[in-house]
């Protein structure tokens, strides 16, 4: 290694990959903004880890031939990329969130802004809900979980690689490793496609992302790779991630290596970016990468905000209101990025600059912990508001009665692998130390049945085994408990119930779990689901705004419930328990 004061080699600037940035951002942003136009859009971030791993790892490599790479500067310059954006960001959330989110909301904010500023987002939000449900909507830092993955890359990965040079002079030795290290990581990852959420936010599941940037940065020949016919790579690079991203918009299950798709043509666009036309002529144009300049800003500020709104009003905003609320991100992104972070990551180089940023998001991640701890400071005028409905709304009142109530499912492995939400264990029965007799048997949909039909059915030991995923034999998440109830002799009566509107299960898949469950010789019934509404709760609690209603048959005149009713009506002994029309008047409103 060369001496402090050595001078590290500068990458040549490649406008190209500041224009796949702004690509990537403007898929996310579009996603979050608008995901009945484009559900695909979260593949943006799988491009964000490309490239990431590509310009770190060349980063990284050349100052390692050079004797340039010193360890410390190298964290300290991801201090002064990383923590001043963030810092403004999250500091600004904070102030807002005291003035308009009430105590529960509050409280788990700080709880969120905790995990993000010691950058273990992913691993918080791994113990909630699904990336994909309605809740997400209401996190404001739920974007973080990426920066945290990212994050937890940069502190281990110079080390190893700095351990493989020093074990192993020649180039080529260090790029065998980090090509071994991608291949482990995507092994993981489809390893845990049977647990949906552990695939997406783990990082061993996530890595192989980054690397394989790395793999590509190790690839380059004085940085470059001369592929032939370029223009043609390159145009093969845009179809893949547009057929990615397409292919995640048709489809309800995208497993997270299917990300590969966006994963290759990433690759391709920044292998051929230098010698390819067609990439000068359209992601390589000053437009995009200015946009691509912004993209660290622009995806901390957009998100958040938009939550805000959403907690303002209540339900998704109006589509002017978001868009309005998309030009108000990129203009603080480009402040952001303009007086804060630019010359503090390349004009200020002082140690104490780097302390105080530190500090900063030190501090700012205890006074979420405080905020957390104190129940989201009750006393605030923002929680002020009359009841006029009583209830209780968060999930945390419904895990907490169970927890008190009841007692863990049965048999102890489907216990262990059961879901987790925020500590609470997803499993359980009514009765200690007996055989399940009735078990509810789905999603989240059947598990909110359970305390209703346990505390009924007092002579019977009711249970539920739940997914995060839909009833279909095919998904490994929901076979392993599917088998358990059907090899489970003690287990007569199965409940299957599940978000059908959203889940777009098969009916032939349907059909194969009705007729194995009743020729195993037990009693099956299955739920239809209940209304769902884009409206918050909370209008209706605190404010007895309650107006937004669903008409009857938007229910039953989709193609979903018409595949769940055929599947019912094949299947001899299947019975359908009708819910819907409890919450329903006449066939009008819900």
């Amino acid at each position: 290694m060369k001496a402090a004061g050595s001078e590290h080699i500068k990458l040549e600037y490649r406008p190209d990959i500041d224009g796949l940035r702004a690509v990537a951002v403007l898929l996310v942003v579009i996603y979050h903004g608008f995901p009945e136009v484009l559900s695909g859009g979260f593949l943006g971030v799988d491009m964000f880890f490309v490239l990431s791993g590509f310009l770190i790892t060349s980063i990284i490599s050349r100052d390692i031939d050079s004797s340039a790479f010193n360890l410390s500067h190298f964290y300290i310059g991801r201090v002064r990329r990383i923590f001043p954006s963030l810092v403004i960001v999250t500091t600004t959330i904070l102030v807002a969130g005291w003035f308009i989110f009430r105590s529960e909301e509050y409280s788990k904010l700080g709880k969120e802004l905790f995990a993000g500023s010691f950058f273990y987002s992913n691993f918080y939000y791994l113990s909630q809900d699904n990336y994909f449900d309605t809740a997400s909507e209401l996190k404001p830092f739920l974007h973080l979980w990426s920066l945290s993955i990212e994050e937890q890359f940069y502190i281990l990965y110079p080390i190893i690689f700095l351990v493989f040079s020093k074990l192993f002079k020649e180039h080529k030795f260090r790029l065998f490793a980090t090509t071994a290290l991608a291949i482990a990581s995507f092994a993981m990852c489809l390893l845990l496609t049977g647990t949906p959420a552990k695939s997406f936010f783990l990082p061993a599941s996530r890595w192989w992302e980054l690397l394989l940037g790395g793999v590509l940065a190790l690839s380059c020949t004085n940085g470059r790779i001369n592929l032939p016919y370029p223009n043609l790579f390159a145009l093969m690079g845009y179809a893949s991630i547009a057929f990615g991203v397409f292919l995640a918009s048709v489809v309800d299950s995208f497993p997270t290596y299917m990300g590969l798709t966006v994963v290759f043509g990433t690759l391709l666009l920044v292998a051929t970016g230098q010698d390819s036309e067609l990439i000068r002529q359209t992601t390589g144009r000053n437009l995009l990468a200015g946009i691509g300049k912004l993209s660290y800003s622009l995806y901390l500020w957009h998100w958040p905000i938009l939550v805000l709104a959403r907690t303002v009003y209540g339900e998704q905003p109006p589509t002017l209101v978001r868009v309005t609320l998309i030009a108000l991100s990129f203009m603080l992104a480009l402040l952001t990025t303009r007086f804060l972070e630019t010359p503090i990551r390349f004009r200020v180089r002082r140690t104490r600059t780097v302390l105080l940023l530190f500090s900063s998001l030190l501090l700012i991640g205890f006074v979420g912990f405080v905020v957390s701890e104190t129940k989201g400071f009750p006393e605030r005028a923002a929680n002020n508001h009359q009841i006029k409905y009583a209830g209780d709304l968060n999930h945390n009142d419904f895990f907490m009665y169970i927890s008190n109530n009841f007692y863990p499912c049965t048999p102890a492995e489907v216990h262990n692998a059961a879901l987790i939400w925020e500590g609470f264990v997803r499993c359980n029965q009514s009765k200690i130390n007996q055989p399940i007799d009735v078990l509810l048997l789905g999603d989240s949909h059947a598990e909110h049945l359970f305390i209703g039909l346990a505390e009924q059915l007092k002579n019977k030991n009711v249970g539920y085994y739940i997914t995060d995923t839909q009833i279909n034999e095919s998904d490994p998440e929901f076979n392993r408990i599917f088998q358990t109830a059907l090899t489970n002799p003690s287990i007569r009566t199965v409940i299957l119930a599940n978000m059908w509107i959203k889940r777009d299960v098969p009916r032939g898949e349907l059909i194969s779990v009705f007729r194995k469950l009743v020729d195993s010789g037990k009693n099956v019934y299955v739920t239809d689901d209940i209304p769902v509404f884009e409206i918050d709760p909370h209008f209706c609690k605190f404010f007895g705004e309650c107006s937004d209603t669903e008409p009857y048959a938007a229910y039953f005149d989709d193609r979903r419930y018409f595949e769940l009713i055929a599947a019912i009506r094949v299947v001899p002994n299947v019975t359908l328990i009708e819910t819907y029309k409890y919450f329903c008047k006449g066939e009008e409103i819900c």
